[in-house]
């Protein structure tokens, strides 16, 4: 029975596809937190310690435009799981 469900196709994809495609953005969104938690609360920390503005500059230009990037990757990988016409 949850084979058959898993078969059933919609908008031309499988439901097991679509579970896939929900797998890969929740874990990519994830380990994005983590990484953005963990790795630049840390570095912001350092930062703060530091007399020069260079590496303040440096940290906020990360999450300005490296973290929008990784998310916009995450999703773009995880459609990739899908068929799209």
């Amino acid at each position: 029975m949850f084979e058959n469900i898993m078969q059933i196709t919609f908008l031309q994809n499988r439901i097991l596809d679509y579970l896939v495609f929900f797998s890969i953005l929740l874990v990519g969104i994830l380990t994005i937190r983590i990484f953005r938690h963990l790795v630049l609360s840390r570095l912001r920390a350092w930062a703060e310690k530091t007399a020069t503005d260079i590496d303040d500059f440096l940290i906020q230009g990360f999450e300005k435009t490296l973290l929008p990037i990784l998310y916009f990757g995450i999703f773009y990988l995880s459609t990739r799981s899908l068929t799209l016409n």
